[in-house]
């Protein structure tokens, strides 16, 4: 029996856990406030192991016994470091640390901007032309994409400011009012318009005010100025797409400056899908240039030509349109008209520009110029329908009725 007792009591403080290490639990306060210091880093290199204070400012440890050195830092308070000896018989310690706030010095910095007198002016960086999600890529449909503008439809490139309508918007081009930048048949019918995007430098719309030297008041004002190429050497950009291409070549000569683009656009696999079924010729070509020539250190001259035409032509052949009878056998009836003949339609622009301009010292200058602006608009057809019911429009093919023709 004595045997049995010593060999459970051997086996017992093998089996029964042995408390060697020590549990070191601490909170870390402010030193001038007194409250506790959450997210506090505190890290014994020794045994390669840290804590984060908690919101209440408190860590636990557990330590074997000897000397250690705690570390703590937090990004608002000085780093301090702690000599921790912990004795041979386990035991709990308690720990209150104090950290002093930290004093962060730095070099005065001064921030300067250059603001703009017009409140509401907005920008389209030139890069970012060709990026904005529009058709064509034109400049005049990206400008919806800014606040206050709006349009009805997206194939379009009228737009509306604050409830105005869509032609009391001012167009500039390199400082020239546009007269008639939009087509007047808006819509599906519309290609390009005469804004070469590959050849702008920069782009400012007022939405509201604007300068007095953009005329009379209306709802906006789009500026929009050309770059002056300034490499020595020939650079250009090509780009082609199912809709459209373009070619902008530039260059240098000493005191000369040439600037020049050509587009096109195709846009016949756009209107292909639309309801009206039929032949559609859409198309659209342009070429400009822009030249400066600097005469002296304030003086030069400026040339800038721009030509386009944008046609529409088409012979529809079918139009068919479903709506509810209640009458109907069907759930559905449907209006068809049947065409023939075709329509031409061709909108053309151009604008022929010489200046001279001199600078006067300063923000002063003088300059005299003359401009010409025409548009040309052009439409013939000859077209006629005749109109048919279908009383259930699951069988176009049966019990078609004659309306009338027009």
């Amino acid at each position: 029996m004595f045997r049995l007792l010593v060999i459970l009591t051997i086996a017992a403080s093998f089996i029964l856990p042995q408390k060697k290490e020590h549990s070191l639990h601490g909170k870390v306060y402010d030193k001038i406030s007194g409250l506790p210091i959450p997210g506090c880093t505190v890290y014994i290199k020794s045994q390669k192991t840290g804590a984060i204070t908690d919101s209440s400012g408190a860590f636990l440890f557990y330590l074997p016994a000897g000397q250690f050195s705690l570390s703590l830092s937090h990004i608002s308070y000085n780093s301090a470091e702690k000599i921790l000896r912990v004795p041979l018989p386990a035991a709990d310690i308690p720990l209150a640390i104090k950290l002093t706030p930290a004093t962060l010095q730095q070099k005065e910095v001064n921030v300067t901007v250059n603001r703009s007198e017009y409140a509401n002016i907005q920008e389209i960086q030139a890069k970012d032309l060709t990026k904005v999600p529009t058709v064509f890529n034109d400049v005049l449909r990206s400008v919806t994409i800014l606040s206050g503008v709006v349009t009805n439809n997206e194939l379009s490139s009228g737009y509306n400011v604050r409830g105005g309508n869509y032609s009391e918007n001012l167009i500039y081009l390199n400082g020239y009012e546009i007269y008639r930048p939009f087509l007047l048949k808006q819509g599906v019918e519309e290609n390009q318009t005469f804004i070469n995007p590959d050849m702008v430098e920069k782009l400012e719309f007022f939405n509201g005010t604007f300068p007095v030297t953009y005329g009379d008041k209306m709802s906006s004002a789009l500026s929009v100025n050309y770059r002056r190429e300034q490499k020595e050497e020939l650079s250009g950009k090509a780009r082609a797409n199912f809709l459209n291409a373009g070619l902008t070549l530039g260059r240098r000569f000493g005191n000369l400056t040439v600037l020049g683009g050509l587009r096109l656009a195709y846009p016949g696999y756009l209107v292909s899908q639309l309801q009206t079924s039929g032949k559609y010729q859409p198309s659209f070509a342009d070429i400009q240039l822009f030249s400066s020539y600097k005469i002296s250190e304030t003086s030069e001259v400026e040339l800038f030509v721009v030509q386009g035409k944008n046609t529409f032509n088409t012979s529809p052949v079918n139009w068919t349109g479903n709506f509810r009878d209640d009458h109907g056998p069907g759930l559905a009836s449907a209006v068809d008209i049947r065409y023939e003949g075709n329509r031409g339609y061709s909108f053309s622009t151009g604008l022929y520009v010489g200046r001279f301009r001199q600078s006067l010292g300063g923000d002063a200058s003088f300059s005299i110029s003359y401009a010409r602006y025409q548009s040309n608009e052009d439409e013939t057809g000859n077209i006629s329908g005749m109109y048919f019911y279908i009383p259930d429009a699951a069988r176009p093919d049966e019990d078609v009725e004659y309306l009338k023709n027009r």
